[in-house]
């Protein structure tokens, strides 16, 4: 069985497509956690959740056991038991409740409709048998045309789970714009993910009611909403996320950003999460699409002691290689720390 990660659609917005987290990766904290019965791991083959795959065991945040017995998630992370079976997976059809509003379709899904078939079919050839066993010659034959009847019929499942197949699609891409932003590109792809063909995929994209406009619109505010970027920056993360250029542009015209406040909000996070010195800082910041102007007023705005960052700056580069103490300090000024900067990162960590 190939089990693949299954991220909620509000951490997909951050994710290159089809990743698979290292076994100690956890999602940022100021990303929304999940509904409780959202399946973090799903069997690849038929989208049913899984249990998580036991390299991750040590890993709470994406450690999930699958109780198939009982229907029963239980994540070791929270340690709480939630519903969980077929219908909990977006890109299936048959769902009891969802916060975001799943309802339940009037159509059965394409297995059980066979088998009903094959079934009756069975009891059909038991009912014709027995008619021939009570009444020999005066039971019922098989005309020419009931030939040609029968031949269709034989056909009928094969047509009835297409269409079915189609029905689904269309019932999981409805599902997911409702509580999602997506591409056009990138809803495709996932409902082949969830393993839709690419016909029934690309048939349901043909009768989803969406405008993708809107949808990149949406896009941008949610990405606005959780993450900091330069109008550039976010352009190219809506069409990494399949919105045409046209698209990704127009929806920079309906956001209401403050670029400037971004940068700010950008320069911040870099420092959470990495050490940088002043100049270096304000060159990542015009790398990621600021412009000078809004990166060098940024670091007007930050609270940073830049002798601290020159300490963290030589920690980190003795634990990815070797240096003498002049080969540190000369890597710190190239990384445009002063040299009273450098001296002092370079002496708190014991050169």
């Amino acid at each position: 069985m190939s089990v693949r990660f299954n991220p909620p659609p509000q951490w997909q917005i951050y994710l290159p497509t089809d990743f698979q987290p290292a076994t100690d990766w956890e999602p940022q904290s100021s990303w929304d956690r999940p509904t409780t019965d959202w399946p973090l791991w799903i069997d690849s083959s038929t989208g049913l959740p899984s249990d998580s795959p036991v390299e991750y065991k040590n890993n709470p945040a994406l450690c999930v056991f699958v109780d198939t017995q009982t229907s029963v998630t239980t994540s070791s992370k929270t340690g709480a038991a939630v519903e969980s079976s077929f219908s909990n997976v977006p890109g299936n059809v048959a769902k009891a409740s969802h916060p975001q509003g799943f309802k339940k379709p009037a159509f059965v899904r394409p297995r059980n409709r066979i088998l009903l078939i094959l079934a009756l079919a069975v009891i059909a050839a038991g009912a014709v048998l027995l008619g021939t066993l009570i009444f020999g010659e005066q039971g019922p034959r098989t005309t020419a045309h009931d030939a040609g009847t029968s031949g269709q019929t034989s056909a009928e499942p094969e047509v009835q789970a297409s269409l079915l197949g189609n029905e689904n699609a269309l019932f999981a891409a409805e599902n997911y714009l409702s509580f999602g932003s997506f591409s056009q590109k990138a809803l495709q792809k996932q409902l082949e993910i969830d393993g839709y063909t690419v016909d029934e995929a690309s048939s349901a994209l043909s009768h989803v009611t969406a405008d993708w406009n809107k949808q990149a619109i949406n896009s941008a505010n949610e990405m606005l909403k959780y993450g900091s970027y330069s109008r550039n920056g976010l352009t190219k993360q809506l069409e990494a996320n399949g919105f045409t250029n046209e698209q990704s542009t127009q929806a920079l015209d309906h956001v209401t950003a403050d670029w400037n406040k971004q940068a700010i909000n950008s320069a911040n996070e870099m420092l959470k999460y990495g050490s940088y010195s002043r100049n270096g800082l304000t060159k990542q910041l015009e790398a990621n699409g600021f412009t000078n102007e809004q990166s060098t007023q940024a670091l007007d705005h930050v609270t940073a002691d830049w002798n601290e960052q020159a300490k963290a700056f030589a920690k980190d580069a003795l634990e990815h290689s070797t240096y003498s103490r002049q080969g540190l300090l000369d890597h710190l000024v190239v990384n445009g720390f002063s040299r009273q900067q450098a001296e002092h990162g370079v002496s708190e960590v014991g050169f």
